[in-house]
């Protein structure tokens, strides 16, 4: 019963880390295609 606990844990950590960095890549790529926009309009 404990190990499983650990393990659950352990399982949400690293899913929740993996949520938070494609959404920090998701909003990165987001702000840079929102750059690129302007920057065309620039020209």
């Amino acid at each position: 019963m404990n190990e499983e606990n650990i393990v659950l844990h352990g399982t949400a950590i690293k899913s929740s880390l993996i949520d938070s960095t494609l959404l920090s890549i998701f909003r990165h790529s987001l702000y840079q295609q929102k750059q690129q926009e302007k920057q065309v309009q620039l020209y």
